[in-house]
């Protein structure tokens, strides 16, 4: 058993005393109900902010959607592969990605007349365009 909390007229611990939680170990989980995690997702969380998301909370949802991309659409590569969108219009449409790796992405955007679109229709330079 633990020793009594001892403490002074001013309310401090006075040296020797045990601490309030000795013995407690694995009985209290850490932060258990102090701060709850909202894990809704989709439209029933109150931060859902629909076609208004910023660029990396859409890839997120892609990935969260579509899983990982594993094979490129073009070249059949596993390396590098990543969300592309298709329309470049980024709304939240499953059907408007597709798989491409790095290389066929930046093929696929400069031949459609969009690369860079992304950067300026998110304004990435302020991150520095980084995950």
């Amino acid at each position: 058993m633990s020793k009594k909390v001892v403490r002074d007229k001013m309310g401090r611990f006075i040296k020797g005393g045990s601490p309030w939680n000795k013995g407690t170990k694995g009985l209290i989980k850490p932060n258990s109900g102090s701060f709850s995690r909202d894990k809704t997702l989709g439209k029933n969380n109150v931060k859902w902010l629909g076609d208004g998301v910023g660029y990396f909370g859409l890839h997120s949802w892609v990935n969260r959607k579509l899983g990982k991309p594993q094979l490129c659409y073009n070249c059949r590569s596993t390396e590098n592969v990543e969300w592309a969108n298709k329309s470049h219009k980024y709304d939240r449409n499953v059907s408007d990605w597709l798989s491409l790796c790095h290389k066929c992405h930046i093929k696929y955007d400069r031949n459609s007349g969009t690369w860079g679109l992304a950067s300026r229709m998110f304004d990435l330079k302020k991150t520095g365009g980084k995950l």
